[in-house]
């Protein structure tokens, strides 16, 4: 009986911890792309121009380290203003990819953001690029409103580099 007590208490103090315990948040999208890697990563590739090619951003500016070089940082500004930083965690440019985390305070919704952006050769006039990213909503925001949010930023950027390679 005292065990049962124990254990029954233990449940009800653990409760309000575990209901705050933050899932984590997956969101994929890629585009096939009638154009070669090769020409799609150059479009893509370096980490202080964002802005050059996704629509969503207004400007790309290092803030530390060497560009394309891990460790680099950058600060992103949005088109209506808002503004948060980033760090290079991976660069491959033979592997055509790079991983990269938000870092400090945003204005965004989520939080523990890491995401890896991806372009893969499929023949040689054909390519895909792939985002994936790993995230958690900030307290008092939704989930399913976060994953469509972030969805929605990866399919601009990946439609207008389609756009860009295609020569459309």
């Amino acid at each position: 009986m005292k065990k049962s007590l124990i254990t029954l208490l233990f449940a009800v103090l653990c409760a309000p911890v575990l209901a705050l315990a933050q899932s984590t948040l997956n969101t994929y999208q890629s585009v096939e792309i009638d154009a070669g890697a090769r020409k799609v990563w150059d479009i893509v590739k370096n980490w202080d121009n964002l802005h050059g090619w996704h629509p969503v951003f207004g400007n790309t500016e290092l803030t530390g380290g060497t560009n394309n070089t891990v460790g680099a940082t950058r600060r992103l500004t949005v088109k209506d203003g808002p503004q948060f930083d980033e760090e290079l965690l991976a660069a491959d440019d033979k592997a055509m990819s790079v991983t990269y985390r938000i870092i400090g305070e945003n204005p965004l919704p989520i939080t523990d953001y890491r995401s890896t952006l991806r372009v893969i050769e499929l023949a040689p006039n054909r390519s895909a690029i792939t985002w994936q990213g790993a995230y958690a909503s900030k307290p008092g925001q939704k989930d399913d409103e976060n994953m469509k949010f972030i969805g929605s930023v990866y399919r601009a950027g990946l439609d207008n580099a389609k756009k860009m390679a295609e020569g459309k």
